[in-house]
């Protein structure tokens, strides 16, 4: 099978599993993506101000990104990369 057809069905187990979660869960993994996002950052300054600036960001990012809804959260998460594992059984 091609690389794209792994890449099709990857995509859509993760919409599926997704899609299967609570608001609340789907609030926790944006919230650990946004801050993600900004981890090498953070770590490439000793800047204590710059730091907590950089985590303000991501969180009301986050926040902003939760209080839009589901499709937003899952919309997030996977342009951000996010990937459900795919396992064989």
């Amino acid at each position: 099978m091609s690389t794209n057809h792994h890449q099709e069905v990857a995509l859509k187990v993760t919409l599926n599993y997704l899609s299967s979660l609570d608001v609340d869960d789907l609030d926790e993994m944006v919230m650990d993506m946004a801050y993600l996002s900004v981890n090498a950052e953070v770590n490439s300054t000793s800047d204590i101000n710059e730091q907590d600036n950089l985590l303000s960001e991501a969180e009301n990012a986050a926040s902003s990104i939760n209080n839009c809804g589901k499709e937003a959260q899952i919309n997030f998460l996977v342009n951000n990369g996010y990937r459900a594992m795919l396992y064989a059984s």
